[in-house]
């Protein structure tokens, strides 16, 4: 597991899982962010995380755009 850990740690900090993501069929669609710019961001609370989600690790997750003044947004 530690060797998994290691691999997948690696991935982020190079900056080629966020890269990954950009190009995978799957989710390439929602890039670039910034088309977003003006869209209604929901936060959805309901979230499944685990207590030990590492929510401090910036590295791990994707930045939304700001929401402009139009645009109802609910974000924490």
């Amino acid at each position: 597991m530690q060797r998994i850990t290691q691999g997948l740690e690696a991935f982020i900090a190079t900056g080629q899982l966020h890269e990954f993501i950009e190009q995978h069929e799957t989710t390439r669609n929602m890039f670039p962010l910034s088309r977003y710019r003006h869209s209604r961001i929901f936060d959805l609370t309901n979230s499944p995380f685990a207590p030990q989600t590492p929510f401090q690790n910036q590295d791990l997750w994707i930045d939304l755009p700001h929401p402009t003044k139009n645009a109802a947004a609910l974000v924490e």
